[in-house]
């Protein structure tokens, strides 16, 4: 996980593959903690509330009044990836004011469908492929653009929910086609064999997919296939070759997909991990 601060706020970048039954606890810091889980489906558990399912896409925004212990279990494999933010009382109190504040100090750690905008800020902030001072930099503004999209949504609203969302029935369809297209990510079926399988028409899957998840279904299992590859290569499960072939790319392929999304090639990466 990488952690960037600043003036008091602290943004956590985490990617991560994990296995179905994978547990882990963390240690939440007293204060304001704002964030988008941007892939995968996992359950937590703490004292104070009862469990929540989370899946891709969803944000949450709470105020820990002290050290909050929770545990997680991945429900299914994918890799996890989400972007979290953290002001301590004094700088959440100077840079949102009490106003902004007060409605989620009684709030209880939920998840809820987070908007297109936050949805969009938290991918390219994962993308991001600059390094050093303008890295910390670019982050940082993007920090400050994702807790303005994320306040508005996790303010309890009159009817007790965060963000625009779909029917419950077509979001568990699209799920649904999402674990599909996760268990054949090296030769996914078609789209419209997809729609068939979880009984959606191809135009309204694609735009509940696109709604719950920020990326059309063809985009979101090439976003999968890459940050999968990328956790094979750091885990020394092949060399470039292998992995290209065993995520469905051909070498050369796999390289220019790639150095498009992580700005360098695999072979370049591998260098990296291995100084």
């Amino acid at each position: 996980m990488e952690c960037v601060e600043a003036a008091g706020v602290r943004l956590f970048l985490d990617t991560q593959t994990l296995r179905s039954g994978d547990r882990w606890l963390s240690r939440t810091a007293p204060g304001l903690w704002l964030g988008v889980l941007v892939d995968g489906s996992i359950t937590t558990r703490h004292d104070t509330a009862p469990p929540h399912h989370w899946t891709g896409n969803m944000a949450t925004g709470f105020w820990a009044e002290q050290p909050l212990e929770t545990e997680h279990l991945a429900r299914v494999d994918s890799v996890l990836s989400g972007v979290f933010v953290h002001m301590d009382s004094e700088t959440a109190g100077q840079l949102l004011g009490d106003a902004a504040v007060a409605p989620l100090l009684r709030r209880e750690p939920v998840a809820h469908p987070s908007s297109v905008r936050a949805r969009r800020l938290s991918r390219a902030m994962l993308a991001c492929s600059l390094s050093g001072a303008a890295r910390r930099l670019a982050l940082m503004a993007q920090t400050f653009e994702l807790v303005a999209a994320l306040l508005p949504e996790a303010s309890p609203s009159e009817d007790g929910q965060g963000g625009p969302t779909f029917p419950a029935r077509d979001r568990r369809r699209a799920q649904d086609a999402r674990d599909i297209l996760l268990a054949t990510m090296a030769a996914p079926p078609t789209l419209p064999e997809v729609a068939r399988q979880v009984g959606l028409n191809v135009r309204r899957l694609g735009q509940v997919f696109a709604g719950e998840y920020g990326l059309s279904p063809g985009a979101w299992v090439k976003e999968q296939r890459l940050l999968q590859a990328r956790e094979a290569l750091e885990r020394g499960e092949g060399g470039v070759a292998t992995v290209a072939y065993r995520f469905g790319y051909t070498p050369a392929h796999f390289s220019a997909e790639f150095r498009r999304r992580f700005g360098m090639p695999p072979s370049a990466f591998l260098k990296d991990r291995d100084a």
